[in-house]
């Protein structure tokens, strides 16, 4: 896939990408369409080099779901309960 990392705006051939990942939360993820396109660079600095580049990987992860809340109507705080409920951790 050839377009634009989500992450550093490269103009490459894309990966895709969970933004949530681990046992049983890449699932998860997948059907909550937390999913995007970055280039291998960034990938490999999430999942092989950078600890601080997996955080923000699931702040990123976070964010989208709460989004996708709050544009169906449901309150910040609720949007915020349902994503802990869901995955177990704030990330935020």
């Amino acid at each position: 896939m050839i377009g634009y990392c989500e992450l550093c705006n490269a103009y490459t051939d894309l990966q895709r990408h969970h933004y949530l990942f681990g046992k049983g939360i890449r699932e998860k993820a997948e059907e909550d369409g937390l999913v995007g396109h970055i280039c291998h660079r960034c990938h490999d600095d999430i999942h092989i080099n950078s600890p601080a580049a997996q955080g923000l990987s699931r702040m990123i992860g976070q964010l989208k779901y709460e989004l996708m809340k709050l544009i169906e109507g449901i309150e910040p705080n609720e949007a915020r309960q349902m994503f802990v409920r869901r995955y177990y951790k704030n990330y935020l």
